[in-house]
Order: structure tokens, then sequence, then C-alpha cells
């Protein structure tokens, strides 16, 4: 690692999560994808464990929080620790009954705890995590309990009116936030969306970074769609 800057991760050894630990050190190796985190090397010391990484699995904790970004403003997806392989050698998926993530980023058939498709609740997360990126407001906040939670994942959803955002990616977020699960797009949807095909409206409006006193492009909100492109088998 000498003359590198990394990212590291520091894990605490307690019982609590020994579990999401061990599985996602046991998934990290095999996780090679240019919108992935790659661990440089792990180790350990008497009461925590080190990761080190560079700035037909799903997620199930998809949310901002868990986004890097490297040096060339490319977002990159960490923390696997409840991440899962979920279909078999033939591409069938196995249906979760692992009601896991953060509740305000939990699609609603997870919110109900029925068994719900992994990869589905992993696009209704990156519709969250989306809508969040783009209004730097997340959404369904205030509510208390599961019912009220679902109850505000009906609604209408609305963009502030003081944003310039394309028609495009506000129609994509609203599918991929469509409470129906069978309207919800797919990720073969997202492939042929407007938005994610074609230039957005007005590109010259879309925001800036600053980084060491120059000004780049801020990294479009399609990179993070494609990431939703690796979780699905």
């Amino acid at each position: 690692f000498k003359g590198r800057t990394l990212a590291c991760k520091i894990i605490k050894k307690d019982d609590k999560y020994k579990h999401h630990l061990k599985n996602e050190i046991s998934l990290l190796p095999h996780l090679k994808h240019h919108y992935m985190v790659f661990c440089e090397g792990i180790f350990d010391t008497e009461k925590e464990i080190y990761i080190f990484m560079d700035n037909g699995v799903c997620h199930r904790d998809l949310k901002p929080n868990n986004l890097l970004m490297d040096d060339n403003m490319n977002i990159k997806l960490g923390d696997f620790g409840l991440a899962k392989v979920c279909n078999d050698e033939n591409g069938k998926v196995f249906m979760s009954e692992t009601f896991c993530g953060n509740s305000k980023y939990r699609s609603p058939e997870n919110s109900r705890r029925e068994p719900y498709d992994p990869f589905m609740n992993d696009l209704w997360a990156l519709g969250c995590s989306t809508y969040k990126m783009l209004t730097g407001k997340g959404l369904f906040a205030g509510a208390a309990n599961r019912d009220e939670l679902l109850k505000k994942q009906q609604e209408k959803l609305i963009f502030p009116e003081t944003l310039t955002l394309s028609n495009q990616v506000k129609r994509l977020v609203a599918n991929l936030l469509a409470f129906k699960l069978e309207n919800r797009i797919n990720i073969f949807g997202i492939l042929r969306s407007c938005w994610f095909l074609y230039e957005t409206e007005d590109m010259e409006k879309l925001p800036t970074l600053e980084k060491d006193k120059k000004k780049v492009s801020i990294c479009r909100s399609v990179e993070f769609l494609k990431v939703g492109l690796i979780l699905e088998p």
C-alpha cells in the first residue's frame, strides 16, 4: 500500500457484527467491478478488523452512505455486510425473507415483511438514493413506524420546484419507486429509458463539484444507475 491513498473500513469485533463481517469478507474477493470498491487487503487487531479498499449478488442495503467517489468522480458501491448471492446457477432468483437494510430505503414488500425479490428491492433503494442525490433530500421523512412508512410510500412522488430536473429523470425515479411491484421498472426497463439512452435536457445547468480548486463536472446519477446494473444476475 506504500505511497497510495486508500479508504479504510474499521469494524469492531463484537457479536453484533460478527455475521455481517464474515459475510462481507467472504464476498469482497469475488466482487470485481468498475463501480464497486475493491478489497486491497485485510488485517486485524485484538479488537478490530481493518478492511482496505480502493476509492448474481444483491446488496440489500443500498443507500447514499454506502457510496464512495474516487479521484475521477466515479461512484463506488461499498459495504457488503448484508449482501447475498440470490440466484442459482440457472439464474433463478431466491426470494428473500431477511428483512434488513435501512427502513427508509426498504421496498414496500420488504417493509410489509413479505418474501420479496431482492433485486427489485435493490431497485427501490436505488430510486430512493437517486432521489436524494438529485434533490439533497431524503424520502419518507417523519414516518415513525411501518404503517406510516407504507402510507408515505404510496403518495405521489414530488420533486422540489426550485430544481432544474429533466422530465426523463423524474419519470425514471418515479418508475423505480412504483409502490406496486408489478408496476416497478426493472433493469431492462432502465436500459431502455430515455434518460439512460440519451442526454438529459440542459446539461449545462447541471451542478458542479470543486476539486483541488478546479471545476469538474458532477458525476451524473447515471453513474449510480450503472451500479444497479451489476446487482442483477
